[in-house]
């Protein structure tokens, strides 16, 4: 059942193909910060390729790797970060900004926004 419904609802859009092609339901949110769509898999794919080749592994091919390996894991949430330049909006205190590049309906805000002050009340 999720294959079907990942697989329409995220058709056609970020590199994705149609639902026959499962690309939904395939590059569906993997890592610490959910990558979704295949065009970000393919471009977090090149860029671990050309900076941690002893790390690298066909994250296009087989994207749940990300979730089973805790340095792509990571990686995934690095890349993320630096290519989205969220150091500024993070250094501003600017959580709603971050969450809605990370989901641009703001989704999970408030739990970001539990996180965070959680974080900053421990390293008082």
């Amino acid at each position: 059942m999720a294959k079907k419904l990942f697989s329409y609802v995220y058709q056609c859009e970020g590199g994705n193909g149609n639902s026959a092609s499962e690309d939904g339901y395939k590059y569906r949110g993997h890592g610490a910060v959910q990558l979704t769509w295949k065009k970000s898999y393919e471009a977090f794919d090149t860029w671990l390729k050309a900076n941690y080749k002893d790390k690298y592994k066909d994250v296009v091919a087989n994207p749940k790797i990300i979730d089973d390996d805790k340095e792509l894991f990571i990686l995934s949430a690095m890349w993320f970060w630096n290519t989205n330049n969220l150091n500024k909006l993070a250094d501003d205190d600017n959580i709603k900004a971050i969450t809605l590049k990370i989901n641009s309906k703001g989704e999970g805000l408030s739990g970001r926004e539990n996180y965070a002050n959680q974080l900053k009340s421990s390293l008082k």
